[in-house]
């Protein structure tokens, strides 16, 4: 049985991070950023963000490597990739930028490589597109999902997301066992069960204004990033903006390192220029004076039950609401 409190509560938690565009907030940043590029450049565009998994990196390396192709300057190498790509480190991320560009050129352009073998059926496309990201060399089961919609939101490659791949999920998996409770998830079948059950329930409840998709678009890949999300504040470690505060500290974490490197930092002006137009500014540290992510924010919910942005949490600073 699901519980009635925390499921209100995901729903709520949904409508707002679509609202702030905070769900995946580098789909809109690189819709932004790759305003006037053919569709191959901005698919080696996203590609780099995915290798790196750092809004700051990426730019450098999209500024810096030759476009869609070798040698890249083993300097790129050095610059940060985030904790999902941890596997990419020590050098890593330019072997796997290798694998696809040789993949690539195989097919004879990314789109042919990306879209190979598709029927022209959305959803049957979707685990195609899975099974040729996942040809990449260093791409695992998060890469693989997360990299596959990416490709579909900003990319457009016309692909529709059926599925949470519950069979390797961690996240998904976790936000289901805190709604359903621990003894509705113990095997693949029945988390799919619930996952069909939570999707068609969730999507008469919500209303999406994305910008950059059809009005009230709604997919299964929206509600993994959610459920993953929500495990995540349930547990005090989110709130709403969460991850846009992340990419403020990734875009000065990397302006430190160009300069312990005697690189240039001006490639990131690009980058915080489009957090300025894509984003409310409540939503912005660099307007509000925060610097990332705080403990405060990031406890607000488990302390006190509310669903909240950095902006009103901080308003609201050492207050008890209940």
């Amino acid at each position: 049985m699901i519980d009635k409190r925390l499921y209100a509560d995901f729903v709520h938690f949904s409508q707002r991070q679509y609202d702030s565009l905070d769900y995946d907030p580098f789909h809109p940043m690189l819709i932004e950023l790759q305003k006037g590029m053919d569709p191959e450049e901005a698919l080696w565009h996203s590609t780099l963000y995915m290798a790196y998994y750092n809004v700051g990196s990426f730019q450098v390396a999209f500024e810096e490597a030759p476009p869609v192709g070798r040698p890249f300057p083993e300097w790129l190498a050095r610059l940060p990739v985030g904790v999902q790509r941890r596997n990419l480190r020590g050098g890593k991320v330019l072997d796997h930028l290798d694998s696809y560009v040789r993949l690539a050129d195989e097919h004879g352009s990314q789109w042919a490589y990306l879209t190979a073998g598709f029927t022209g059926d959305p959803k049957a496309d979707w685990p195609k597109l899975q099974e040729n990201v996942g040809k990449s060399w260093g791409n695992g089961r998060w890469s693989i999902f997360t990299t596959s919609e990416l490709y579909q939101k900003v990319n457009k490659i016309p692909v529709f997301p059926c599925n949470l791949m519950n069979e390797g999920s961690s996240g998904p998996r976790a936000g289901l066992k805190i709604l359903f409770g621990p003894e509705s998830t113990t095997t693949v079948g029945e988390l799919d069960r619930l996952t069909d059950l939570l999707f068609d329930d969730v999507r008469k409840k919500l209303t999406t204004k994305i910008p950059y998709l059809p009005y009230n678009h709604y997919d299964y890949a929206m509600l993994e990033s959610q459920l993953c999300d929500f495990q995540s504040m349930y547990k005090g470690r989110y709130y709403v903006g969460r991850d846009i505060d992340r990419d403020q500290e990734r875009l000065r974490g990397t302006a430190a390192t160009l300069k312990r490197m005697g690189r240039r930092t001006d490639y990131l002006d690009r980058v915080w220029e489009a957090r300025s137009a894509v984003f409310d500014h409540r939503y912005l540290g660099e307007h509000n004076n925060w610097r990332g992510r705080e403990d405060y924010a990031l406890t607000h919910y488990r302390r006190y039950g509310e669903v909240a942005d950095h902006k009103t949490i901080l308003e609201t600073k050492g207050c008890v609401l209940y």
